[in-house]
């Protein structure tokens, strides 16, 4: 049951996000939202979109862009998106206006005149002002299955638009603008036959632009009305846009002009070591980053695995049921971890996540049975639903930075101890209504009143009566002194070398304190605790 419930919580599937890329897998349309808002999307320079989008999502997108809901709006700036694919994903009717055009949402022109006033989407249609404005648009791939496209580009700094496939005509004047500012160098049309082109506006004629087209179909476009007038035509094979290649017994695709990431490493070695750099084609490029796998065993004898320091995400299920794996190090350029990537992991024991990781997906560490030891980064803003499902650690350590913990994220039976940094209770499942008595939240139902739980001592009251949290044993922060570090030896070297270890608060030695509450030992000395702020 509880894993049913943590898929419904997902609502989506997270792929690879990294400061530069993130794919959206819509599993129903008006979704965009959870993404941005949950899963830093608004971080990405680069979306690709797979699924149906409504208005909702397309309202979100152009804030993304630097778009605007209307032109008397004021909403708040977000989001550095520069490049969107929407190539595999689908325009269907639905959801809300992304558009507003009158002045006031509930004024008398809007209520009289409603089509004036709000756009809203059509089924495979590219609607109008459904991209204008969007002043950080770079780069758009258009839907290929789009029948019509009526949206002009005004005021988005677009240089290269790829057309949908299945486009029947084409209105040339909705790049007059863009054009004539000379930001527009290349539109590409993937359909083999030429669209017919609306005698609109003779000014749509396109002389300073280069036009990509089908493999075979030059001559063709050459001979069309409008298409001819672009500056030069260029074949272009649209299905090998994405480069993938192997090297060694990896396979690779090419994400940018120095940069591949991991994508199929079916392999059985029992030390497995990905490379920082290879090599393809003569020039060589970095490996930002493991794509997402399909589920299923990979790597069935692997015991470890080392990463280079240029990885910066791992995408969901990429080591799932690496059941005989023992160690991994997890690189200082990590920034997330994708969704049931190390879930039956069971031979896990320790992992020590590095400052700098934002998210966690939906069990990524689920059933991982033996994991006794987690140091959590200290800028971890989500934790996934069922992300330490069914593991052995007994105590964790929450950032202050952390703003939401899915729904049984820390299902843990053995959990005795929550140190918690955040000065405001996290507002958590059954906060929001969406719990029933069948189901489960974040932490053991079994044990949640025996948890030990340290809080900010100025938040001690807030915490008391905050739902789940209420539930266990509240406790000030000044009180807190972790009886595992008392156990343990002063350094994990000779004290001439060093006369004092510094360790999380949740028992893992680490090499220098780290922001938040530490644990110092010195040498024949009882444990004191230091707060780095």
């Amino acid at each position: 049951m509880k894993k049913i419930v943590c898929l419904i919580l997902l609502l989506g599937s997270f792929a690879t996000l990294s400061a530069q890329t993130f794919t959206a897998e819509m599993k129903r349309a008006g979704m965009m939202w959870y993404f941005a808002d949950y899963q830093n999307a608004d971080q990405a320079r680069k979306i690709k979109v797979v699924g149906d989008i409504n208005g909702d999502d397309i309202r979100v997108l152009r804030q993304l862009a630097g778009g605007k809901y209307g032109k008397e709006l004021d909403e708040p700036d977000r989001g550095c998106l520069e490049e969107l694919d929407l190539s595999e994903a689908r325009i269907v009717a639905g959801g809300g206006a992304y558009w507003f055009g009158g002045l006031f949402p509930e004024s008398h022109i809007s209520r009289i005149m409603p089509e004036r006033a709000m756009t809203y989407t059509e089924d495979d249609v590219v609607g109008g002002k459904m991209f204008e404005g969007c002043v950080r648009l770079k780069r758009l791939v258009l839907p290929l299955e789009c029948n019509a496209v009526n949206s002009y580009f005004s005021n988005t700094p677009l240089n290269y638009v790829q057309l949908p496939q299945k486009v029947g005509e084409v209105h040339l004047s909705i790049f007059n603008e863009i054009i004539q500012n000379k930001q527009l160098q290349t539109v590409a049309c993937p359909s083999p036959e030429p669209p017919e082109v609306a005698n609109d506006n003779q000014d749509s004629k396109t002389y300073d632009c280069d036009l990509l087209v089908p493999v075979g179909s030059k001559e063709k476009y050459a001979a069309a009305t409008g298409w001819k007038d672009f500056r030069s035509i260029t074949e272009y094979d649209f299905a090998a846009t994405v480069d993938e290649f192997e090297a060694g017994d990896m396979t690779y695709r090419v994400t940018g002009e120095t940069t591949v990431e991991l994508i199929n490493f079916e392999t059985t070695p029992v030390q497995m070591v990905i490379p920082e750099k290879v090599e393809h084609r003569d020039r060589f490029y970095t490996v930002e980053g493991i794509a997402n796998q399909s589920q299923g065993v990979k790597i069935p004898n692997t015991t470890s695995v080392e990463l280079p320091n240029s990885i910066r995400y791992i995408g969901k299920t990429s080591f799932y049921m690496a059941t005989e794996l023992q160690s991994i190090n997890f690189p200082e350029g990590l920034r997330e971890i994708g969704a049931r990537a190390f879930e039956y992991c069971r031979k896990l024991e320790k992992v020590e996540l590095p400052d700098g990781i934002k998210f966690i997906g939906c069990n990524a560490f689920a059933d991982c049975w033996n994991l006794k030891s987690l140091r959590l980064p200290a800028d971890l803003e989500v934790v996934g639903s069922c992300a330490f499902d069914g593991t052995a650690i007994e105590i964790v350590e929450l950032p202050a930075t952390l703003r939401q913990i899915g729904g049984y994220a820390f299902f843990c039976n053995n959990l005795k101890t929550v140190v918690c940094h955040v000065e405001e209770p996290i507002l958590l499942l059954g906060d929001r209504g969406r719990r029933t008595e069948s189901e489960g939240h974040e932490f053991s139902d079994f044990n949640t009143k025996y948890i030990d739980l340290y809080v900010p001592d100025e938040s001690v009251a807030l915490y008391k009566e905050a739902p789940v949290w209420k539930e266990m044993k509240i406790h000030p922060m000044s009180e807190y002194v972790p009886t595992a570090v008392e156990e343990l030896p002063a350094s994990g070297v000779e004290p001439a070398d060093r006369s004092s270890a510094v360790f999380t608060t949740g028992g893992v030695q680490v090499l220098e304190p780290q922001r938040g509450l530490n644990i110092v030992k010195e040498a024949n000395e009882p444990a004191r605790k230091v707060l780095v702020p």
